[in-house]
């Protein structure tokens, strides 16, 4: 008995009782899987190419993992899939999603080496580039350069002796309604 995976254009004999996901992962091909063969995650779905009548029919569990896909076009759980006769199954969507995979893993690392490159600014350094950077999106961003308004802001409400001077105080308190009424 064999399997064939696409696109790779592969073959490997599998053993009897052997599931697909087992002979995938024993070559190094990358079918994805969370569960690890307890059908739970479907994330190990391929379509069957030919030979779907070498394969064991599908299980209550796997067809409601699978739903519909099995009858439109033929996907099955790789780990639930034995065979007793030559399959051809195509993985496609697994090498496109370890791509994507890879791509973003790039992607991530550029952005991090980027934003580390930033990081060592102090400051209004630090915030003047992120509104260069909400300039360029389109975004009207207007930064206090002259002076920290957060740390200012933090030691008026030191001195203020709270979360509000009491001054600030005194004013919420003229205010309500009901005070120094009659």
């Amino acid at each position: 008995m064999k399997v064939k995976f696409l696109p790779q254009e592969v073959e490997y004999e599998i053993e009897p009782g052997q599931s697909v996901l087992e002979l995938a992962h024993k070559h190094n091909l990358p079918i994805h899987s969370t569960c690890n063969g307890m059908p739970s995650c479907a994330e190990c779905r391929i379509r069957v190419v030919e030979g779907e009548y070498n394969l064991i029919p599908p299980s209550k569990k796997e067809m409601s993992l699978i739903g519909t896909g099995y009858y439109i076009d033929g996907r099955r759980l790789a780990c639930q899939m034995t065979c007793f006769g030559d399959v051809v199954v195509d993985m496609s969507e697994h090498l496109e999603r370890e791509k994507a995979g890879s791509m973003t893993k790039k992607f991530l690392s550029r952005v991090q080496k980027e934003s580390a490159d930033q990081t060592h600014s102090v400051g209004d350094v630090l915030i003047q580039k992120d509104n260069q950077l909400l300039q360029e999106l389109g975004g009207d961003v207007e930064v206090d350069s002259s002076e920290n308004s957060d740390h200012k802001m933090f030691s008026e409400m030191l001195k203020g002796g709270g979360s509000r001077s009491s001054k600030s105080r005194n004013k919420s308190s003229k205010n309500r309604p009901g005070k120094d009424r009659p």
